[in-house]
């Protein structure tokens, strides 16, 4: 594959960690990332360089762009954790150079050059061949709220209790943890802001599903924490609304915070 000297990508325009909290959901893209031109890097002896198909968006993506992740930013290098592409060459490693010309999706978190780009670098372990017949939707995906799923639920699998809570239920890592524990005979409890939420996360496998903003919150958690008394608290928001939660869950419990 002929490599062009120049690419095009949505680039950072924040260096290292913000000094100063912003929102969840970005106000404008402008302070964060602009469009621009950058020469194609080149993968090192272990990395791959992929022809980027299509990349995700997730809100480790914002945190990172914002300066709030635990990674620090480079200005003027391209954003975006993971996507799908083609390798279109590699470093001189045996299992690196196995991938040229392969479809897989990948992370590029330990490289730090984003999927936000026409090409991206990506270490050749943090790289997952794909078959054909997996969508390029579902391979730009697959990574980090899969995965990070799995290792989750591993964690709620060792403490060997059947029911565990999450906070922010409707989140797509907490389906996917949600049907990893269907599949597996344990109770989750989430917790959501809206009722139109709790259908879908009980059709999915969710035990218990509680709207946070409802008056009678509070006594329906005890009353499901009396019934359940899960040991694993997976939280996304922290805040008054985990200390609450944690406040009523029986001895011995972990309160596991992975939003900030």
């Amino acid at each position: 594959m002929t490599l062009p000297s120049e690419m095009r990508g949505l680039l950072l325009v924040g260096d290292g960690y913000s000094k100063t909290p912003s929102a969840s959901v970005p106000e404008a893209m402008e302070p964060y990332l602009k469009p621009g031109s950058i020469a194609v890097p080149a993968p090192g002896p272990t990395q791959a360089l992929i022809k980027v198909s299509l990349a995700s968006i997730n809100p480790s993506d914002i945190a990172f762009i914002t300066g709030q992740y635990g990674q620090p930013r480079v200005q003027g290098r391209p954003a975006g954790f993971e996507g799908v592409g083609i390798v279109a060459s590699t470093g001189d490693d045996p299992y690196a150079k196995s991938l040229a010309g392969k479809r897989v999706a990948f992370a590029t978190g330990v490289s730090n050059w984003g999927a936000w780009a026409e090409y991206a670098v990506a270490e050749a372990a943090s790289c997952i061949p794909l078959l054909d017949t997996v969508r390029d939707e579902d391979a730009a995906a697959m990574i980090v709220n899969p995965l990070t799923a799995l290792a989750m639920f591993d964690i709620v699998k060792q403490e060997g209790e059947k029911a565990f809570i999450m906070t922010a239920g409707a989140s797509q890592l907490c389906k996917l943890i949600i049907g990893l524990a269907k599949e597996e005979g344990f109770r989750p409890i989430v917790t959501v802001r809206r009722d139109e939420q709790i259908p879908l996360l009980k059709e999915l496998g969710a035990a218990h599903a509680l709207n946070e903003k409802a008056a009678d919150f509070e006594a329906a958690l005890r009353e499901v924490m009396k019934a359940e008394q899960p040991r694993i608290f997976l939280d996304a928001v922290t805040g008054p609304l985990a200390s609450v939660i944690f406040n009523v869950m029986p001895k011995r419990s972990r309160w596991i915070v992975y939003g900030r």
